[in-house]
């Protein structure tokens, strides 16, 4: 069988080794093109993310402590307004020492707030309740002690009001916002590696396809000429 000469075959190899080398360039280019690309993105990420990651920063710092000091205070308020109701609630009315004088039929009267009110027609929220003072010996007609009873004296007394709580809790703070960032774009570069891995494929293809034409041509040559 012919053989082909050496020269030839190292130079059909070399074409196949100059088309990786030139692949293998473009690669490389397209690569840097990618990198700078990308190094270009990143920049414009990071200028459009200056703004929120400051604001974050701040917030983070001054703002939520700023906010949950004011509602821990608010909180210590509100749990003595809740303690004040449950002592209210537990003791309704309180007794009054309030200046009283004896008038006649008008019985008892009393000086509230600067005006003076006789014991029939006393403020909203004031009542007179007989209070235990002491006890005292009961005696049956020979004069022994069988029992003691209750010594009372009418006082006065409030109904304590319930105190209102109009304090509103502090606002939460509104957290920053990360813009929308677009996600980088590579398509273009992956649509230009597969073209040229696709075009190294071909012109390799083309090149052994031709390489294994030529050997077939020279394997049949001698039949032809025997014919």
């Amino acid at each position: 069988m012919a053989t082909a000469p050496k020269g030839k075959r190292l130079r059909r190899m070399t074409d196949i080794d100059r088309l990786a080398q030139q692949y293998n360039r473009s690669i490389n280019e397209l690569t840097g093109q990618y990198e700078t690309s990308f190094s270009d993105y990143q920049k414009q990420v990071a200028q459009q993310m200056a703004p929120f990651e400051e604001a974050a920063a701040k917030y983070k710092a001054e703002t939520l402590p700023t906010y949950e000091r004011q509602m821990a205070d608010y909180r210590a308020r509100f749990g003595q307004y809740q303690a004040q109701l449950e002592d209210i609630q537990k003791t309704p009315s309180e007794m009054v020492n309030a200046p009283v004088r004896t008038a006649g039929r008008s019985g008892r009267v009393y000086t509230i707030g600067g005006r003076e009110y006789g014991e029939r027609a006393l403020p909203e929220g004031y009542f007179i309740e007989a209070v235990v003072t002491g006890k005292a010996d009961v005696r049956n007609r020979s004069g022994q002690v069988t029992g003691t009873r209750d010594i009372t004296e009418d006082r006065l007394f409030r109904t304590r009001a319930l105190p209102a709580f109009t304090e509103k809790a502090p606002t939460a703070p509104t957290s920053p916002t990360a813009p929308e960032v677009a996600a980088f774009d590579s398509s273009q570069f992956e649509q230009r590696r597969g073209q040229l891995q696709e075009e190294f494929g071909r012109e390799v293809g083309e090149r052994r396809a031709g390489k294994l034409a030529a050997v077939s041509r020279r394997s049949r040559r001698p039949m032809l000429q025997e014919a």
